[in-house]
């Protein structure tokens, strides 16, 4: 299979939340992202510059900081969430689609 240079993906995986009154920490979201990043970098052979993940892995035994520092990955803040569609957008220009899963506006 030809490598698939011009597919982009953002990946946001949340299992812990910052403390709050309406969300629940979860658990395996960003092993789910870190899968999918698998399988689109192995299988597909996306360069893995050709996606970003934002994450917010579960604090264990270190602070949150440093488990995102290690895996070189940011916050998935809602600015964080914008510049990356802004990042892809500009790579695909304004002739092009990008598509979002239908899920994501019934949030």
């Amino acid at each position: 299979m030809a490598a698939l240079t011009n597919f982009h993906a953002l990946l946001i995986g949340i299992d812990f939340y910052e403390p709050n009154n309406l969300f629940k920490n979860l658990r395996g979201c960003v092993a789910d992202i870190d899968l999918v990043a698998g399988y689109l970098q192995n299988s597909l052979q996306v360069p893995q510059s050709n996606f970003w993940k934002l994450t917010s892995p579960f604090e264990e035994d270190s602070s949150l900081s440093k488990v995102r520092s290690a895996r070189k990955e940011l916050k998935p803040t809602y600015e964080n969430i914008v510049n990356a569609f802004n990042e892809i957008r500009k790579l695909f220009g304004s002739k092009n689609n990008m598509m979002l899963p239908a899920k994501w506006f019934f949030l």
